[in-house]
């Protein structure tokens, strides 16, 4: 969605589309936003900063497809916004 939000904006400010093509060919990936592992494991790994409830459950939606079982191992760092902790372990258990 961001790419495509990107993509609109510069198609407005005039750049030609094949240099937002080239752009967003361009890009692999953002380190922590559903960002594949692979260390030879037999498994797959995707690491993702998903800090609100409704990212972990897009994140949980998009990985439930990966593989045939899904473990989850999330944490909540610090003291900040504590309140987002039991949504966010609803959101793993369902």
């Amino acid at each position: 969605l961001n790419a495509i939000g990107a993509a609109l904006a510069a198609r407005a400010l005039g750049v030609e589309p094949d240099a937002i093509r080239q752009g967003i060919e361009s890009v692999s990936g953002v380190p922590g936003r559903f960002e594949s592992i692979d260390e030879g494991q037999p498994f797959s790994v995707i690491v993702d900063y998903a800090h609100t409830p409704d990212s972990l459950e897009n994140v949980l939606r998009a990985a439930a497809g990966v593989g045939r079982r899904l473990i989850v191992v999330f944490g909540a760092g610090g003291d900040r916004d504590r309140s987002k902790r039991p949504l966010m372990g609803a959101a793993v258990a369902a």
